[in-house]
């Protein structure tokens, strides 16, 4: 869940079999969470992670928890989420394709 939001793998600086990372994560370490998500998917993603599995949801729970979202209040909230992720991403993409034009054109120099 935490990486359809962030686009990345957590703890992607460390190395997949540190051992310093391993007890950092049984001491409660987790990666941020984007504050711009719902409220209702950061709460989930957060009782995910918690250290006690008996207080972690079931697939089940999971299920019926993101179906039932689809009609109450988190649905208007995942939709201002997905509103302001395009406005950033079509602010972002001008600069994307600038930097794709002159790409374009230092390797058509190099030949």
């Amino acid at each position: 869940m935490w990486m359809l939001t962030s686009g990345q793998s957590p703890f992607a600086d460390y190395e997949y079999y540190d051992h310093l990372l391993q007890i950092k994560i049984c001491k409660g370490e987790r990666p941020d969470v984007n504050e711009e998500i719902p409220k209702c998917y950061r709460e989930l993603i957060e009782r995910c992670w918690n250290s006690d599995p008996s207080k972690r949801p079931l697939a089940i729970e999971l299920y019926n928890t993101i179906k039932l979202w689809r009609l109450g209040k988190c649905y208007r909230q995942f939709k201002n989420a997905d509103r302001s992720a395009l406005r950033e991403i079509s602010g972002q993409s001008d600069s994307l394709v600038l930097l794709s034009k002159e790409s374009s054109m230092s390797s058509c120099r190099m030949r």
